[in-house]
């Protein structure tokens, strides 16, 4: 943890590594900036293998390079193609990537086997300059980290003696090359990091330090750059969803806060969702934001594959939700290109709750892929978004909501598989949400339903915003640097179900058959407080009033509705003997046969 105090790090000093300060470097005895850009040049290619491809001309170089990507998790980089020749070249990140990719020639793509080798030596030579750097960087490294607190101290590293001898600091665009060879170099050696100071930098807007760092080690948990030049908030906002377990943060000394403006700091604290400490001060209860990132898991109603997936599914799927209901634009970061989404909408889920009653699921129709409801290719195709921009669009079309993953545990389940191949999960998760609002961009309807099987929902009336049921499920997969990608999401919406279906639940006894049904009437009933409970067992009259009792004693005899489902009418009707005699005589039709009293 920090001190808080000029960024340092307790344990840790500054020693005034100084041959000079505020990045006025003392370079002119040394190489010229070209030099130093070649030398940054040459230790970030220095690793990088050139690949051949052939017989992707059936389709675009994008089409091939997402291929690739999704098909061995290879990253093709500096795509260079010819549709004359037919040779696509590109370069991946080592030779073990290289030599992984040339064993998938043969593989089918756009109805052509492709043909891959690797261009580059095999002998894993490199020149001397680059050797060099690289034990270079390495030594800084050694120097700077200390393993038992997990802390990389780069405080005041742009007069390091050793760098600025070598001239990593000569130009912007060398100091920030250097930066991107140091993070890779650390992540090739597996330094565990949990804190980075980056304090008396010279660092300001123009510098990708902190985007390197975050792509590197998105799981920081500390973080110091006091003493620099930052000025505007706008900069950090680049980092929002970047380092989402970023527990304390230093920043004094930065000309941003010399305004002592509130809003300042408040716009830097949402930033980082789980942020406790800002300049030594605390800033969020740490409880409380370990209870909202934490998913309750209750064994009954879960299953996970091994036990290292209940860990990782819980957190994905805790965070996912929060911002699924809070921020939702921020999930388009787990999206690539090639994943994809599609809802469909089940208004015939009867569950364990009499459904339709009232209903309104016109916020829902117009973009659901209900493969039974929608007939054709091309129908189908248009109501599955493909692509990260095209998610995001579905997303906010539809309504805002509620989760309540914390405050009832016991309304959702879920099951999380491995897919070893990928070395990915699949997660389903099933509960309910309350909707709190409308879309922010709701889609068009474009006549798509008129004259269809849908239409007849869309007259329906009801209330604005219900509570609905659901089941989601999410295929995950690793992508750069630790983060996960959603390959796959896959949402069905419909009525409210309850939790019965995964709770453990002694089954209710049936109440002995009632006298003759008399037809429903639009007047109250009249209630005796004092009335006993009749044929209500004694555990479920001890839930209700004694209103709600004689309520669902009128229920029962009115409809032949048993116990439960009686119980059920009236929950989702507010409890009024009106709207309930209304939504049944709307949804009989639906209601199944073991509704009713046997």
């Amino acid at each position: 943890m920090y001190s808080g105090r000029g960024g340092q790090r307790g344990g840790y000093h500054n020693n005034n590594r100084n041959n000079g300060r505020n990045g006025n470097y003392n370079s002119n005895s040394f190489m010229n900036p070209q030099q130093s850009l070649d030398r940054a040049n040459a230790f970030a290619n220095s690793n990088l293998v050139t690949v051949e491809i052939q017989g992707w001309t059936n389709a675009s170089p994008q089409n091939l390079v997402s291929f690739i990507s999704r098909k061995t998790r290879i990253s093709l980089q500096n795509v260079n193609s010819n549709a004359t020749t037919g040779i696509l070249t590109a370069t991946v990140k080592n030779m073990k990537q290289a030599q992984d990719l040339e064993r998938c020639t043969g593989m089918r793509f756009a109805g052509n086997s492709l043909k891959i080798r690797i261009l580059d030596k095999q002998d894993g030579t490199k020149n001397p300059a680059t050797s060099s750097t690289i034990e270079l960087l390495r030594s800084f490294l050694r120097m700077r980290y200390n393993p038992t607190s997990k802390m990389l101290d780069l405080t005041n590293m742009v007069n390091e003696a050793s760098l600025v001898q070598a001239g990593l600091f000569s130009t912007t665009n060398t100091s920030a090359k250097f930066f991107s060879a140091l993070m890779k170099l650390a992540t090739h050696d597996k330094l565990d990091i949990e804190s980075v100071n980056l304090s008396e930098n010279s660092l300001d807007e123009r510098c990708k330090y902190l985007l390197d760092l975050a792509l590197s080690y998105p799981a920081l948990k500390n973080l110091a750059f006091a003493n620099n030049n930052f000025t505007r908030v706008e900069f950090l906002e680049k980092l929002k969803g970047k380092f989402s377990l970023l527990r304390e943060l230093i920043i004094t000394g930065n000309p941003l806060l010399n305004n002592n403006d509130p809003g300042t700091l408040k716009r830097i604290i949402a930033i980082f969702p789980r942020l406790i400490i800002l300049n030594g001060q605390q800033v969020r209860d740490e409880g409380r934001v370990n209870a909202l990132f934490k998913f309750p898991v209750t064994k009954k109603a879960m299953f996970f594959e091994t036990p290292d997936l209940s860990k990782v599914a819980a957190n994905f799927v805790s965070a996912y939700i929060r911002l699924w209901d809070q921020q939702r634009t921020e999930l388009l970061q787990l999206y690539t290109p090639d994943s994809q989404f599609s809802y469909q909408v089940d208004t015939t889920h009867m569950g364990s709750v009499p459904m339709n009653m009232g209903s309104n699921w016109s916020n829902y129709l117009t973009h659901s892929r209900n493969l039974k409801r929608v007939s054709g290719a091309r129908p189908r195709m248009s109501k599955l978004a493909v692509g990260s921009d095209t998610i995001m669009k579905v997303f906010q079309s539809l309504p805002k909501t509620k989760h309540s993953l914390q405050e009832s545990p016991n309304s959702y389940s879920m099951e999380t598989i491995s897919f070893p191949s990928l070395n990915g999960m699949q997660i389903t998760l099933h509960g309910e949400f309350n909707e709190t609002g409308a879309a922010d961009h709701p889609l068009s309807n474009n006549n798509n339903h008129r004259g269809g099987k849908f239409n007849k929902y869309n007259q329906q009336r009801g209330p604005a915003f219900e509570k609905r049921s659901f089941d989601r499920t999410f295929v995950v997969v690793p992508g750069p640097n630790g983060n996960f990608i959603v390959a796959s999401d896959m949402l069905l919406v419909k009525p409210y179900a309850g939790n019965s279906a995964w709770l453990e639940t002694k089954n209710i006894a049936a109440p002995a058959a009632v006298t003759t049904p008399a037809p429903l009437n639009n007047t109250n009933p009249t209630i005796h407080p004092a009335a006993p409970t009749g044929n209500i067992p004694r555990e479920i009259a001890a839930k209700l009033n004694p209103e709600q009792q004689q309520l669902v004693l009128k229920i029962m005899q009115d409809t032949k509705l048993n116990l439960q489902f009686s119980i059920m009418l009236l929950e989702q009707s507010g409890w009024n003997y009106q709207a309930a005699g209304q939504n049944f005589m709307s949804s009989k039709s639906q209601i199944p046969p073991q509704a009713y009293q046997q």
